[in-house]
């Protein structure tokens, strides 16, 4: 689908919108990004770094559907960050619940 492709490389901001025939790439002054989001983000990176090696090892051999789920949208993201949204809570607090964290860690990762 090459013209993904192209509607990916226009510079951000965009708005990309993908009809059965045709794709549309809206700029400024047509679309203005919304600034009301007010997630942090954090570099996927950095976002790793931030786990212990055993937390590592952990997560990565976790069989657990919502932990591998996590893992793969967490490290296919196209902007390689890590939202620091409800949803990114939620799993950390489900890895407490089945032993992958310590109950203190969700907080200590996101701070």
């Amino acid at each position: 689908m090459s013209g993904l492709d192209d509607a990916k490389a226009v510079a951000d901001p965009k708005n990309v919108i993908i009809f059965p025939d045709r794709i549309v790439v809206q700029t400024p002054p047509d679309y203005q990004p919304d600034d009301s989001d007010s997630t942090r983000y954090l570099g996927l990176q950095e976002f790793r770094e931030r786990f212990t090696d055993t937390e590592l090892t952990g997560i990565s051999a976790s069989e657990d559907p919502l932990v591998r789920k996590a893992l793969v949208k967490i490290t296919t993201r196209d902007d390689r960050r890590v939202p620091f949204s409800e949803e990114t809570r939620a799993v950390l607090n489900h890895m407490v619940s089945i032993g992958l964290l310590a109950s203190d860690r969700p907080e200590k990762l996101l701070e």
